[in-house]
């Protein structure tokens, strides 16, 4: 076989896997539903650990975020599945004080698995996330000096309920549930862990969260 008629064999081959692969991409869509929904949270944590290192300080409460959703659900397969952004937000207090003001921020990527139980122009059913990324920032402010300090754990979980309605393409809904959110020791710019009478500074933010949701899906 003549170099030339190879080259034209190998070309040939090449372009016939690239026209069935883009087929196979192009197809994607009618076999499959994808969601993309942007949320409002609450989550209603207490870490105590954290708020009575303060003292007299702001304590960490409830907390705000926005998530954004992006979910795959295929034809004939029994779960979704998708990916989670949320940050969580709470800034009590101005810091001009001695009792002083903080700002609270946990940044969490994860995986969500679901199941929807009725799944018609409402749908419902279990949905659970598994953290991949999960990193807090608690800077403590008091007579206008801050300190930065940052927390993170290697695992973070949720598990709830959601339900919503499909009005053509948009999706309205909610979900409750409860985030498990152990972080870990409490450490300062420098890398230490903080210490409060000698000991460390365990952070839990798990709690109770409730969210609403709107978006789109086809």
């Amino acid at each position: 076989m003549s170099r030339l008629r190879f080259v034209r064999r190998i070309s040939f081959t090449a372009f016939s896997l690239s026209c069935a692969s883009a087929l196979t991409l192009a197809s994607l869509p009618a076999q499959a539903m994808f969601e993309l929904k942007l949320g409002y949270a609450v989550l209603n944590s207490n870490p105590s650990a954290l708020n009575s290192a303060v003292g007299s300080g702001p304590s960490i409460g409830s907390q705000q975020a926005i998530v954004v959703d992006a979910l795959v659900m295929p034809p004939k397969f029994p779960l979704g599945l998708g990916v989670r952004y949320e940050s969580f937000t709470q800034n009590p207090g101005d810091g001009s004080t001695v009792a002083g003001g903080a700002k609270s921020t946990l940044t969490r990527v994860s995986v969500i698995i679901n199941k929807r139980l009725v799944d018609t122009g409402f749908y419902f059913g279990p949905i659970a996330t598994i953290g991949v990324s999960n990193a807090l920032t608690y800077a403590l402010t008091k007579s206008n000096v801050t300190a930065n300090d940052t927390a993170s754990g290697s695992v973070t979980a949720s598990a709830g309920l959601e339900a919503g309605a499909k009005v053509s393409l948009i999706r309205l809904g909610g979900e409750v549930g409860y985030l498990y959110a152990p972080l870990g020791n409490l450490k300062s710019s420098s890398g230490a862990d903080v210490q409060n009478n000698g000991s460390s500074i365990a952070v839990d933010y798990s709690g109770a969260y409730a969210r609403a949701t709107l978006g789109f899906g086809f």
